[in-house]
């Protein structure tokens, strides 16, 4: 076992000192706001990276997983920050912001739900977590049978077609192939 590995472990433990050389400070700014990695860390701080590993243990900075890569190309220019404002300030949708920073609509998803943001009224139909499939016995089926469909009766009642679905199961409504409505669903008297 080298130096550097048993170094890391006791100062994961607690039982090694912060390393007064290091500036934690300046540290996290690199490791975690830059997102550079533990080498160049190294080299900006002029120390070696055992050293570095040793003193982001003993600041309690976590190191990245190895298969997380630094951003780059258009993907750089989408910083938490930026995230953020897009997502409250912006009117913009995610197709739009994925065409304003040039990257794809699924990256962008994906950099949202990381950070834990949520998407704003009106761009989305929204689901509404608090709906039951007890909330959804009585509607549901009625306006099925008038010819409503799926998607059309999740978005009047704030679900998804899912949850209309399995509402209409239980209820034991026939649910009809995908398509449209039943021709005879507009007639008067069905």
């Amino acid at each position: 076992m080298s130096w550097d590995t048993a170094g890391r472990w006791l100062a994961e433990a607690g039982l090694l000192a912060t390393d007064p050389g290091i500036d934690s400070v300046r540290l996290r700014e690199l490791y975690v706001e830059q997102e550079l990695t533990t080498r160049e860390v190294a080299a900006r701080l002029g120390v070696n990276k055992g050293r570095v590993l040793r003193a982001m243990a003993t600041t309690g900075i976590e190191a990245r997983s190895r298969s997380r890569r630094r951003a780059s190309g258009p993907r750089a220019q989408v910083t938490d920050q930026a995230m953020r404002e897009l997502f409250r300030d912006s009117a913009m949708t995610v197709a739009e912001a994925a065409r304003y920073f040039g990257v794809s609509e699924g990256y962008l998803r994906g950099r949202a739900t990381g950070l834990g943001l949520t998407k704003r009224p009106g761009s989305f139909t929204p689901h509404l977590p608090t709906r039951t499939l007890q909330d959804l016995t009585g509607r549901p089926p009625e306006l099925y049978r008038q010819g409503w469909t799926l998607t059309r009766i999740a978005a009047e009642l704030g679900t998804s077609a899912q949850s209309v679905r399995l509402a209409l199961h239980r209820a034991r409504v026939p649910v009809r192939a995908g398509g449209g409505a039943r021709a005879d669903a507009a007639r008067p008297g069905c």
